[in-house]
């Protein structure tokens, strides 16, 4: 059967570069496998599906727009959050009868601030030895998602990090997320890698890092 999909080059301004995702708009609920299998078909890190509530779903009332967020790699269903390329698929859906689209229009997402808590359970040296022998400064663990979250001393070392991704597939949880805080003269705040061989992606640019922001800012105030 068709799908209605965009291919979106995220976290980029020019096309064939960035992050490659596939964002489909489903008219009706699916089931895993059908969804599985679309995803396996494109053979990309991400398939975001959107599926429309019902507007008598909206608890205020009111008939905004509201969607239903599933997205897959080729080869499990992905539980987080990948807000930026559901953003722009469902701006571009936002139309009236005509055609044309709404004035006015916002998208809001809701990310999660998942408290990271120390993580002791493995040894330091073996996060290291799989990061191809960083320097690490801190290890601990999300509550919500279950994700590692490594701090190194400084973006620098997040760029020349040659990870082990066999090794980094057999530690506990869902996922790497190396972080290191940005130079003062970088327009950024900090710098991160995502490291997820146990959902078939190697690398991937970004996850929901909402919960990275709150740990700098805390460091920052310490």
């Amino acid at each position: 059967m068709a799908v209605n999909y965009t291919l979106v080059d995220a976290f980029t301004e020019s096309a064939f570069k960035g992050n490659p995702a596939a964002v489909c708009l489903v008219d009706e609920d699916r089931d895993d496998q059908w969804l599985q299998s679309v995803a396996a078909e494109f053979n990309i890190s991400e398939t975001s599906y959107l599926t429309r509530l019902p507007s008598e779903s909206n608890s205020d009332g009111s008939s905004t727009p509201r969607f239903r967020l599933r997205w897959f790699t080729p080869v499990v269903e992905f539980v987080t959050l990948s807000g930026i390329l559901t953003a722009k698929k469902v701006a571009q859906n936002n139309k009236a009868s005509d055609g044309v689209t709404h004035k006015g229009f916002f998208v809001e997402l809701n990310f999660p601030s998942d408290p990271i808590a120390i993580f002791n359970s493995i040894e330091v040296s073996m996060i290291s030895n799989a990061l191809g022998g960083a320097s690490v400064i801190y290890l601990g663990r999300t509550t919500t998602l279950d994700y590692l979250i490594v701090v190194v001393p400084s973006a620098k070392d997040v760029i020349d990090l040659q990870p082990n991704f066999d090794a980094i597939g057999k530690f506990p949880g869902n996922g790497m997320i190396v972080t290191g805080i940005a130079p003062s003269e970088s327009e950024f705040d900090f710098y991160s890698r995502c490291f997820f061989p146990q959902y078939g992606i190697n690398e991937v640019i970004s996850v929901c890092l909402s919960f990275l922001s709150i740990r700098h800012h805390q460091e920052e105030g310490s």
